[in-house]
């Protein structure tokens, strides 16, 4: 059979499925999105891709999200040329895409970025071109790139101040933050994450300000080493995070909580905190499970010392 021929197939499949699924297509976006992409219709390969990606991302499946979404980027990225209105929606799914790839960012990715603020300073969308130099910029602090990371970030400051958007200005103090996070400067990363977190608070981006709030705490911590005071500030995103049902983040935060605990060696919180919240069996999407055992291990010996008296408790102070 030939290869044309097996993409006319794949194609009348995919209608089939179409009439037959009609009033349950939600379930049928992955298999009407491969069939599609097998066949020589790129509007439907395109459309159920990005449906699928959505539906993964609803429920936060980021890696179904991701691979959805870059199978419609490449496709979109193989028809030459694209108008006005193509360019914009590649632009969109790229930013869309990067919410769930930075974390994983393949080589692919950061070619369809890059070309994607190409199409935005085109279309001289400056809003969107910020946004691009922010995720891409989180892509490359990813890949312990801080010299492209430092680049981009700088870009995006200067567009975001141009722009007087606190949208934009939140995640440009957010990439800072992040960026001197990651070469282990925490005095300027808590001051530029507590600036994200006021400033994203009046935006609806709630979850990267909460991101940005529980980032401070942890940067706080270590520069004034105030344990009660970044506990608090944990204990109020987690709650945040919760009443948003945002499960991926809580889990983010606890974790990030019990690190917390365990670097300031508050054994019995540490202990009460892994048990009140079952991190051990609920947080391997997060962080390993040998290290959440580690931090029991480390706190169960901790707990003994205490109680032995052999180590002064400080729950209280």
């Amino acid at each position: 059979m030939s290869y044309l021929s097996t993409r006319f197939q794949q194609a009348q499949v995919g209608n089939l499925i179409e009439k037959e699924a009609a009033n349950n297509i939600e379930e049928q976006y992955e298999t009407l999105a491969w069939h599609y992409n097998y066949s020589k219709n790129d509007a439907k390969a395109i459309e159920y891709s990005v449906k699928a990606g959505d539906k993964y991302a609803s429920f936060s499946a980021t890696v179904d999200a991701k691979k959805y979404y870059e199978i419609a980027i490449n496709r979109i990225n193989q028809q030459e040329p694209l108008s006005k209105k193509e360019k914009d929606f590649f632009v969109e799914l790229c930013l869309k895409n990067g919410q769930y790839a930075h974390n994983d960012p393949s080589k692919e990715l950061f070619e369809f970025m890059i070309i994607a603020i190409k199409y935005a300073e085109e279309l001289k969308d400056k809003v969107k071109l910020c946004k691009l130099y922010y995720w891409l910029a989180r892509m490359y602090l990813d890949k312990r790139e801080t010299t492209k990371a430092l680049e981009l970030t700088k870009k995006c400051y200067k567009l975001a101040k141009n722009l007087k958007d606190p949208h934009m200005l939140g995640l440009a103090n957010y990439i800072y933050g992040a960026y001197f996070f990651m070469i282990a400067k925490p005095k300027e990363s808590s001051e530029y994450m507590f600036e994200a977190g006021k400033l994203l608070a009046n935006t609806t981006d709630h979850q990267l300000a909460r991101s940005a709030k529980s980032q401070y705490a942890v940067q706080n911590a270590m520069v004034e080493g105030d344990f009660n005071k970044s506990e608090k500030i944990f204990d109020e995103v987690i709650k945040m995070a919760r009443e948003k049902k945002d499960e991926s983040q809580v889990r983010v935060f606890i974790m990030l909580k019990g690190l917390l605990c365990y670097h300031f060696c508050r054994w019995e919180k540490l202990l009460d905190h892994l048990e009140k919240h079952d991190v051990i069996d609920n947080l391997q999407a997060t962080v390993p499970k040998v290290y959440a055992s580690s931090w029991k291990a480390s706190a169960l010996v901790g707990v003994g010392k205490i109680k032995e008296g052999t180590v002064a408790s400080q729950s209280d102070t």
